[in-house]
């Protein structure tokens, strides 16, 4: 198993425009059996 953590080092809005592409790309690995989880981070934990 594996778990990933990102920090974003450029503002929300020019990562939000990557959303769909991104879930898209999720819903494929559930379909393939490949992720088993998933989750965006709440933003009042970022430090």
């Amino acid at each position: 198993m594996f778990i990933v953590s990102l920090t974003y080092q450029v503002p929300l809005e020019k990562v939000d425009v990557f959303i769909p592409e991104h879930v898209a790309y999720l819903n494929e690995q559930y379909a393939k059996g490949h992720f088993v989880l998933s989750g965006a981070k709440s933003q009042e934990l970022v430090v």
